[in-house]
């Protein structure tokens, strides 16, 4: 779903009328004017239930018509305290109709009639603009080159006759209707911000821009932006932008909104249009400023947790390519630190609670095909994505990878029985969004290597260690069992001791008799995977009940 924003408009705005009594006017005072000639606060409903404090009456409407002048007050500044509508209906009727006496009391001062006939207010939701990616001027100057130059023309003409057309209307704030003799004038406040929805399709034509744009332009809007659906090709139509820009528009806001059918690695069975649209009606909900603001927040909540000085920033002027070039001579440290809030900055960003775990491209991924197919690579990448989290204070971002390894037990169980006749569960060295836990076609160097899990567990171990949190650590307790389980039974007794053989290190080679060689009889790095997460699962039996049980004692009897 795709919906394009030009900077220029978007408001909800919803008439409601409220019906005075007549008999609430004998039961008023009369209210004055303040010294600005202006009407002073007053109190509105917004919607039957709620009403809240606003600012000065934004527009009050006159109607002359057989020898009757006709008021109608409006005011769509709506603020934000709340108050119990219920119990104040009736005193809010008869503070609006204060605010229509004082009307007639200045019109019958100038001899003139006045009859009151309803006050309304506007309900509107807050603008709707939602900065998502910048159209570029290239781009709206490239629409100049596919419109006709005599349309071109003709936009320019309408527009300055529309414009002085309204220009006129503004300027003659009491005009004669002739056809029904009909006296109009209003007193009006322009909005801060309103809106306008052009038609995309077929019905594009640059009247709609125009017709208003302008007009919203003339009354003093601070803030026009304009809404349209892009064609099929994500653009939008050269007649729409060219009409934009000459009415003054010199922005445009592009709204993406992407789903897909994934619910998880055993369901695909979701509806991604329903989703995408659902992103999009949310994100419409809240002006820029306030999403922008809100995305701060919450990014600063976990990036501010953490500091690291390790001097003043002597190279400012240069930039950060050159930097990491004249490292081996500068010693840049403030580089350093900010490489640091860098990776910070990275797992923050790609491994957020309730998505996915930080993959080798992660969310940057641009490309359909992109390199290992962007997937988890557990014999280092996906290790070293998750360090930083326990020690720089971002436990949150560990979630996902916990649950990534919760789902692996599934596949993992069948991959321990089915390759090495072995309980518990095993992952080799990479895995995916389907949870696939069995071996990757080629070498052995990097495929022959079950032990993806059973390192991913000392991520999740450090976790805990470094938060203490008791319900956490039963949250990932099967994962450390099941691995556990596996690599006790996976060893084997050598004339040094119990280790899991033959074994290979991920991607390394050792010399034999001077060639290199992929497979040893047993390798440091599965010894210390093993020893690791023997010693986590003794420690947790130290810290819950339930521990982790082992089916024999040579659990313990690893190589040291």
């Amino acid at each position: 779903m795709k919906r394009v924003i030009i900077s220029l408009l978007l408001v909800c705005m919803l008439l409601v009328a409220s019906v005075i009594p007549a008999s609430a006017a004998e039961k008023t005072k009369k209210l004055q004017f303040d010294k600005d000639g202006e009407l002073p606060p007053m109190v509105v409903s917004k919607d039957g239930s709620t009403i809240y404090i606003v600012g000065k009456v934004d527009r009050v409407d006159f109607y002359n018509c057989d020898g009757n002048t006709y008021i109608r007050i409006i005011d769509y500044k709506l603020g934000s305290m709340e108050i119990d509508f219920s119990k104040i209906y009736n005193g809010l009727q008869l503070q609006l109709l204060t605010y229509l006496e004082a009307v007639m009391e200045s019109l019958d001062k100038k001899g003139e009639k006045a009859v009151p006939c309803g006050v309304f207010y506007y309900k509107m939701d807050d603008p709707i603009i939602e900065d998502k990616e910048h159209l570029t001027k290239e781009e709206i100057e490239e629409a100049y080159t596919l419109v006709d130059p005599e349309l071109v023309d003709v936009i320019r003409k309408a527009l300055v006759n529309i414009r002085e057309y309204h220009e006129k209307q503004r300027q003659y704030s009491w005009f004669d209707s002739k056809p029904n003799g009909t006296m109009l004038g209003q007193k009006v406040t322009p909005l801060a911000t309103t809106g306008v929805y052009v038609p995309g399709g077929k019905a594009v034509y640059p009247s709609s821009v125009l017709m208003n744009v302008i007009p919203a332009k003339v009354a003093g809007v601070g803030k026009i932006v304009m809404v349209t659906p892009p064609g099929k090709d994500g653009k939008v139509n050269p007649n729409t932008l060219v009409a934009a820009k000459e009415a003054g528009a010199d922005e445009a806001v592009l709204y993406v909104s992407i789903a897909t059918n994934f619910n998880n690695y055993k369901d695909i069975d979701g509806d991604e249009e329903a989703r995408a649209k659902d992103y999009l009606r949310k994100a419409e909900k809240k002006a820029y400023q306030q999403a922008k603001a809100e995305h701060v927040a919450f990014f600063k909540q976990y990036m501010d947790r953490v500091s690291l000085h390790l001097g003043d920033d002597k190279y400012a002027d240069v930039t950060t390519d050159m930097r990491v070039q004249n490292f081996k001579d500068t010693h840049d440290d403030f580089l350093v630190a900010t490489y640091f809030r860098f990776g910070r900055y990275l797992l923050i960003c790609s491994s957020q609670p309730g998505g996915q775990p930080a993959n080798l491209q992660g969310i940057w991924n641009d490309k359909l095909t992109p390199s290992w197919d962007s997937k988890y690579t557990c014999n280092i990448n996906v290790e070293m994505n998750y360090w930083p989290a326990p020690v720089c204070n971002l436990p949150e971002m560990v979630e996902p990878l916990v649950r990534m390894n919760q789902e692996l037990l599934v596949n993992g169980r069948k991959t321990a029985q089915q390759f090495f006749g072995c309980e518990g569960s095993a992952c080799f060295h990479n895995t995916d969004l389907w949870r696939k836990t069995s071996p990757a076609n080629g070498r052995s160097t990097w495929a022959f290597w079950p032990f993806g899990a059973a390192w991913m567990c000392r991520n999740l171990f450090d976790t805990y260690l470094f938060t203490e949190d008791e319900d956490y650590l039963k949250q990932i307790l099967p994962v450390l069992k099941e691995n556990a389980l596996f690599c006790e039974q996976i060893m084997r007794k050598t004339k040094y001791g119990y280790a899991p053989t033959p074994a290979t290190s991920p991607e390394n080679l050792f010399v034999w008799n001077g060639e290199d060689v992929p497979v040893a009889l047993f390798t440091e790095d599965t010894l210390a995977i093993c020893r690791n997460l023997n010693n986590e699962a003794l420690s947790v039996t130290g810290i819950l009940p339930t521990g982790i049980p082992y089916s024999s004692s040579q659990s313990t009897s690893s190589l040291s």
